[in-house]
């Protein structure tokens, strides 16, 4: 929202609020949402157990979590130095398919140094296919922000 606080591009958002992100796309598509620590640990939060259908409409807003979810967003106050990120990745194609991170109750989590790295092998990269010979495939749409953030006492 335009009207957080930031300092140095970094929002500053208040413990113990409920987070909820609004989400528009122009096309229809699939889209994820990660949180990633200071440290780089990070936790997919969309689409999880709860919410497990990744698609959006083109122009309707979908809100996480929606009314009627089992979940909440609560932030707690950010430990050490640095920010936060939610990071929001969307396509027209279909979504990676995520290996290596570990079950947290329903939530993907990418801790260690492995698993993130194979997490940014799985969300980005290039993919050599033999060329075909019939008619051309449409290329999926790509789409991908971030959020910086920083929660305080």
């Amino acid at each position: 929202s335009d009207s957080l606080q930031q300092v140095k591009g970094v929002a500053q958002l208040k413990d113990q609020t409920l987070l909820q992100l609004k989400l528009t796309a122009d096309k229809d598509c699939k889209a994820m949402v990660f949180w990633i620590d200071p440290k780089g640990a990070c936790l997919q939060l969309f689409p999880n157990r709860h919410d497990s259908n990744p698609n959006l409409v083109a122009g309707t807003e979908r809100i996480i979590p929606g009314g009627g979810k089992e979940y909440d967003l609560t932030l707690i106050p950010t430990v050490g130095d640095g920010h936060e990120l939610i990071r929001v990745y969307a396509t027209t194609g279909e979504l990676p398919n995520l290996v290596g991170g570990t079950d947290a109750n329903g939530y993907f989590s990418f801790t260690t140094k492995a698993q993130k790295e194979q997490l940014v092998s799985n969300v980005r990269g290039i993919v050599v296919r033999k060329k075909s010979t019939g008619k051309p495939e449409e290329t999926p749409l790509i789409a991908e922000t971030e959020i910086k953030f920083r929660v305080n006492p």
